[in-house]
């Protein structure tokens, strides 16, 4: 799956049939802040930039239920796992 963002055109620029103003497509880069994708490993601190977590947020996100892998002393997430932490912790 491509990950797309859309942007409105300004003010008196190209119509769509419909006589709203055209939206454009153009990719995200995949580094944008907030932006997490299923098939990405992410480090623990690149996680909590992202979602913009506090130290404390990230700690509670892992006693709930947040899987964290161990690769020596550094801790990685998984995009998926994230994202279904999101999910059930939304329930």
């Amino acid at each position: 799956m491509k990950n797309v963002n859309c942007e409105s055109v300004e003010e008196g620029a190209n119509r769509g049939s419909n006589g709203r103003p055209a939206v454009r497509a153009y990719d995200v880069r995949p580094d944008a802040p907030g932006l997490v994708t299923g098939d990405t490993l992410y480090t623990l601190a690149e996680i909590q930039e992202r979602l913009k977590l506090g130290q404390h947020a990230m700690r509670q996100a892992r006693r709930a239920g947040l899987r964290v892998r161990r690769i020596g002393r550094r801790g990685y997430v998984l995009g998926r796992d994230v994202l279904q932490f999101i999910e059930s912790a939304a329930k």
